[in-house]
C-alpha cells in the first residue's frame, strides 16, 4: 500500500449484511435439528429410591406431514416407561420437577391446548388437569419447542427483507405507498400460508407463530429505528 493511502473502511450497510448472512446460515444450520426425527430430552428427574428417570420425545413424521409427538420415560435402571397416549391425542410434552414429571397431552400442535395434564411421581399417574393448567399449557408447548419458533422466525427473514428492498428502490409517491399497502397484504398471506406449511414439519401453532413473528418485526422496526438516530 502506497504512503497517504488508507484501506476502505468497512461500511455499516456491509457489515450490517454480513452480520445478517452469518445468522441466517446459523439458522440453516439449527434447521436440522429442530425439524428432524430424532428422540430428545426432555429433561431429567430422580426417584425416591435413586433411580434416575430421563423423559424423551420424538416428534413423529408420516409420509407427508408430522403425525405427532411421542414421549417416554427410560430408567437409569434399564427400564422403560412408556406414556398411554389418552384418545385424541396426538403430542406431549413432559415437564420434569425434582423427584417427578407433569405429563401435558394436546390434541393437536396447532391449538396446544391440554385436553388432559398427568403428574408420574415414579409408581402411579394422577390425572391433575384443571383450568389453570390448561390456560397455562400454550407457553408450556411453546417453551418445549422454542428452537423451532426461533428457526421459523428467522429463515422468515429473507421475504421481509425483499419486501424492505423493493420499497426502498421506489420513490416517495403514491404508488410506493400502494406498493406498501400491496406488499402488507402479500407478506399477510406469505406469513399465514408458511406458518401452516411449517405446522406440517414442526410442532409449532400457527396462531402462537404469527403472534410472535408479528412481535419479532415490531421490536426489528423499533431497534432499526433508534440505531438511525
Amino acid at each position: 500500500m502506497r504512503p497517504g493511502k488508507t484501506a476502505n473502511p468497512i461500511h455499516a450497510a456491509d457489515f450490517t449484511t454480513l452480520i445478517q448472512g452469518c445468522l441466517l446460515a446459523i439458522l440453516m444450520l439449527l434447521a436440522a435439528p429442530a425439524w428432524a426425527e430424532a428422540p430428545y430430552v426432555a429433561g431429567k428427574f430422580t426417584f425416591s429410591d435413586g433411580v434416575v428417570v430421563t423423559a424423551t420425545e420424538l416428534e413423529m413424521d408420516g409420509v407427508i406431514a408430522r403425525t405427532g409427538v411421542m414421549c417416554w420415560l427410560d430408567l437409569s435402571d434399564g427400564k422403560k416407561v412408556w406414556l398411554t397416549r389418552p384418545k385424541q391425542s396426538l403430542s406431549c410434552v413432559v415437564r420434569t420437577h425434582e423427584s417427578m414429571a407433569e405429563i401435558y397431552w394436546y390434541r393437536s400442535d396447532a391449538l396446544p391446548i391440554a385436553n388432559k395434564v398427568e403428574r408420574f411421581d415414579g409408581y402411579t399417574f394422577t390425572d391433575i388437569t384443571t383450568p389453570a393448567r390448561r390456560w397455562l399449557s400454550p407457553l408450556i408447548h411453546t417453551g418445549n419447542h422454542w428452537l423451532s419458533y426461533v428457526v421459523t422466525i428467522g429463515l422468515f427473514i429473507v421475504p421481509l427483507r425483499l419486501g424492505r428492498r423493493i420499497l426502498q428502490g421506489s420513490a416517495e409517491t403514491g404508488p410506493r405507498r400502494f406498493l406498501r399497502v400491496v406488499w402488507i397484504v402479500i407478506g399477510s398471506l406469505i406469513a399465514a400460508v408458511y406458518s401452516l406449511v411449517m405446522t406440517m414439519y414442526s410442532a409449532i401453532s400457527p396462531p402462537i407463530f404469527l403472534v410472535l413473528l408479528g412481535l419479532s418485526v415490531l421490536a426489528y422496526w423499533q431497534i432499526r429505528k433508534r440505531s438511525q438516530h
